[in-house]
């Protein structure tokens, strides 16, 4: 092995053993939130609901800083319009998280019964062209009873629906954290070998 190649992988193996360690404790941390987010759901709920509100308020205030930037006219009147709506919204977030959270949950469970209708179809239509169709419909399939679940539930599924979705993407991103450094585990041994022979 050349020298050159030898510094690089060197560098390639040093700089993944030293990240290494922080992105297992992020993949753990993330994954242990996860679980914990799952037994307090409401909490994650409200939580969530808020913090989105606080996001929405600050985007309002972008859009109104960024409207008296504009030249035109029309542009600057829907972009103070879009910023007024935004923290409008934001604000009822924060003031009134269950109510909001509430609100949302229907909104959910109408776009899953929905999008899970336009799947089933959108399977059935593609028989001819793909054997992953049946793929299609069953994802169809899923995502429409999901959201007649949660609508079945509803108002009462409002206070919990957020925080167990925001939980469960915890735990994937968790997993998911957790097995990509797995991965760049074996290849740090795997430039380790190459770099010692």
């Amino acid at each position: 092995m050349v020298k050159g190649e030898q510094d690089y992988l060197k560098a390639l193996k040093d700089a993944a053993e030293k990240h290494k360690k922080g992105f297992m404790a992020l993949g753990i941390l993330s994954l242990v939130l996860g679980i914990v987010g799952l037994f307090i759901s409401v909490a994650v709920t409200i939580a969530s609901t808020i913090i989105f509100g606080v996001f929405a308020v600050i985007a309002g205030i972008l859009f109104f800083v960024e409207a008296f930037s504009q030249d035109g006219t029309g542009t600057k009147i829907l972009m103070l319009l879009v910023g007024v709506l935004y923290i409008i919204g934001g604000t009822v977030m924060v003031v009134y998280p269950t109510m909001s959270a509430v609100s949302i949950t229907l909104v959910m469970a109408i776009f899953l019964m929905a999008i899970g209708v336009v799947r089933i179809i959108s399977g059935f239509m593609m028989r001819q062209e793909s054997s992953a169709w049946i793929m299609v419909v069953i994802n169809g399939v899923l995502g429409l009873i999901l959201g007649a679940l949660v609508y079945s539930d509803w108002p009462e599924s409002g206070a919990w629906v957020i925080g167990m979705f925001v939980s469960i993407e915890l735990i994937v991103q968790g997993i998911t954290i957790l097995a990509i450094s797995s991965a760049a585990k074996k290849v740090t041994k795997s430039i380790k070998k190459s770099v010692e022979a």
